[in-house]
């Protein structure tokens, strides 16, 4: 299934509405930045997918920058508190150690 096409990614109680660009966790519109939002969407289009760090920053900010792992940590854990129930046991986006993250659906 093409996800791209997709309207609205639906996962458990939680949903990214593409052509609204917004974020619904239990019926709750979650207020993202634009970078959160951004990455949200590409983690979440390629489920259980790993990306690194530097494909990460790479498609949310487009350019080259020697502080890739703070920018892209400080993303993640902001994206955490809005969308998990615990930020400290996630759900949705996980840290493969050594590596990046990817989402879990």
């Amino acid at each position: 299934m093409d996800n791209v096409n997709i309207q609205k990614l639906r996962f458990p109680s939680l949903e990214i509405d593409q052509l609204q660009r917004c974020v619904i966790r239990e019926d709750k519109t979650v207020g993202l930045t634009r970078h959160e939002y951004d990455l949200l969407l590409y983690l979440a289009l390629s489920p259980n997918r790993v990306f690194t760090k530097e494909q990460i920053y790479q498609h949310i900010y487009k350019e080259a920058e020697s502080e890739v792992n703070n920018r892209i940590y400080g993303l993640i854990k902001n994206l955490r508190k809005k969308i998990e129930e615990n930020p400290e046991t996630p759900h949705y986006i996980e840290t493969i150690r050594g590596v990046g993250y990817r989402f879990r659906a």
